[in-house]
Order: structure tokens, then sequence, then C-alpha cells
């Protein structure tokens, strides 16, 4: 793989719920899309230290890197690290909105319509883990 670009995160409540964001309708990066709460690596930083930094900017949470879940060349090319991430401090509030029209949670089970295929694809694999763990 090459120099990672980009960075995820998986964000479950107390309740099992996934924390989606909605790209604007006129957002360069998937419009009008539900996606995972995500960033972009700034040259020389760690991708660790860019999902804290992108959830404390965007969402208004600072969030605790429980584990990585995936590391993926994505649709646009450039390769890219989904974090299973816990909130440590504060609750997710859009404060992105230049790029985000909505952020909330969804069960696991029922999720939005619009949401990205890839991220359905990840998300039933945690849900499969856990239903088999149950």
């Amino acid at each position: 793989m090459t120099e990672v670009k980009g960075v995820g995160a998986v964000i479950l409540n107390s309740s099992n719920e996934v924390l989606l964001t909605r790209r604007k309708p006129d957002c360069d990066f998937y419009p009008d899309c539900w996606f995972l709460p995500c960033g972009t690596v700034e040259s020389g930083e760690d991708p660790k230290a860019t999902v804290v930094r992108e959830m404390e900017e965007e969402l208004c949470i600072a969030v605790e890197i429980i584990r990585e879940l995936i590391r993926r060349t994505n649709d646009g090319g450039y390769d890219e690290i989904i974090y299973e991430c816990a909130i440590m401090k504060g609750g997710p509030v859009n404060n992105d909105t230049d790029e985000l029209s909505e952020v909330r949670y969804f069960p696991l089970n029922a999720l939005p319509e619009g949401i990205h295929s890839k991220i359905t694809e990840l998300l039933e694999g945690i849900l499969n883990k856990k239903e088999k763990m149950a």
C-alpha cells in the first residue's frame, strides 16, 4: 500500500448504533451520501492523530482509538484506514456545516438509504461478528 491519505471512524453508542454523517448534495466527496465520520491525513501527520483531530473538528467529540478495523484502497484510488473508536468526551454535533448536512446514530441492522455500499459492507461485517459473539 502507498501512503495513507484518508481515515474513518466506526463509533458505536451504548445501544449498538453507529454514528454516520450525511454529506451535503453539493459536496465534492460522495455528495448526499451517508458515510462514516472521516477526514484527510495532512502531510506528515500520523493517521491515528488525524482521526482524533477530525472527530474533534467536525463533530466536537474526543475519541479514543480502540483498534484498526481495515486498511484498504478506496473508490477514489487512495489508501485509507478505518478505526473503531469510542467517544471519551462530548456528544456528536455537526461542526462542519460546509460539508455535512446531518449527523446521527443508526442501528446496525437498520442503516439509512443513501449509505455508501462500501460502508454497508463494513458495518454488516461488524454486525455479523457481534451476532456470533452473542
